[in-house]
């Protein structure tokens, strides 16, 4: 029997952006993670990455691409108010139920303390049972109901 190894890498500027965003784009998504066919590339990887604070976390498992997360490491305006907003994270199709979000999500709880962030933040439609199975076995300090607004602008 193979051993499963789940990689969580950050990404940097230095990371070959090209192959990352063809990994995204050819890997198996269903409609849930909203990710459109060739919505990614190395352009925008590089602008995301060039923002203050921006996170980009890639998953593998046994080197082949499983996941990935978006996150911005925030100040409010008031004293010692440092966030980690996680803005998406998605599993392939594939590799859901394998540990794959956990291992990202344990990343991304890492790099918030690394940081003094004093808090973890992220929201899920309340629909995405799976998300919040997840989200929720890694007891949270706290699940609020809220109501969130989007607005399209195009």
């Amino acid at each position: 029997m193979t051993k499963t190894t789940i990689d969580v890498h950050a990404i940097t500027l230095n990371d070959n952006l090209t192959s990352l965003a063809e990994q995204i784009n050819t890997a198996s998504w269903t409609a849930e993670n909203e990710i459109e066919d060739g919505e990614y590339s190395a352009d925008s990887l590089a602008r995301y990455l060039q923002q203050s604070g921006h996170v980009f976390l890639s998953a593998t498992v046994n080197g082949e691409f499983a996941g990935m997360a978006a996150a911005a490491i925030l100040d409010k305006a008031y004293a010692n108010s440092r966030w980690l907003y996680v803005d998406e994270l998605d599993v392939t199709a594939n590799f859901r139920r394998r540990g794959v979000g956990a291992a990202i999500m344990c990343q991304l709880l890492t790099l918030a303390r690394e940081n003094q962030c004093i808090e973890l933040w992220l929201g899920t439609e309340t629909d995405n049972h799976a998300a919040r199975a997840l989200y929720e076995s890694l007891e949270p300090s706290e699940v609020e109901p809220f109501v969130g607004f989007s607005y399209s602008l195009s």
